[in-house]
């Protein structure tokens, strides 16, 4: 898999250490967002639109690391938009009352629980052995090659 089917497609599966190697290029490309938020004008623009771009490449990441663990999908949005809904249910409570509630906190751990499963999912967990319904083992040696 290319470097392009690896961001910017959700078919196939991709193990553990692809995965990582996405992170990594979206951790770089943080930096560079990060610079060029520093251009007058322009700058926030251009951040903004790559960041959208990094966003949806991850979801795509995401899908092909959980279909090697043979899950669908749809899993990116317990994984990732359950925990951003509660995060910003948590801040609201606490911006609201003036400090942090015993309910906001509550809704924090619930949040951070997720996350936590999700990170020991998504990068932690080895994929399906051999292959599933979503393609090949990409660790398996492939026939003919």
């Amino acid at each position: 898999m290319n470097l392009m089917g690896l961001l910017f497609s959700f078919e196939g599966r991709i193990n553990r250490k692809k995965f990582w190697l996405a992170v990594l290029i979206y951790v770089i490309f943080l930096v560079v967002l990060a610079l060029l938020i520093a251009i007058p004008k322009v700058g926030w623009l251009l951040a903004g639109v790559g960041y959208v771009g990094m966003l949806v490449s991850s979801v795509f990441v995401a899908i092909k690391r959980l279909h090697d663990r043979n899950k669908p999908g749809w899993w990116v949005a317990v994984f990732y938009l359950i925990p951003m809904i509660l995060s910003g249910a948590s801040a609201y409570l606490s911006f609201n009352a003036g400090e942090q509630t015993p309910m906001a906190m509550l809704i924090s751990l619930i949040s951070l629980a997720i996350s936590l499963w999700a990170f020991i999912e998504l990068g932690c967990l080895r994929g399906t052995v051999g292959p599933n319904q979503y393609g090949p083992d990409p660790i398996a040696p492939q026939p003919g090659h």
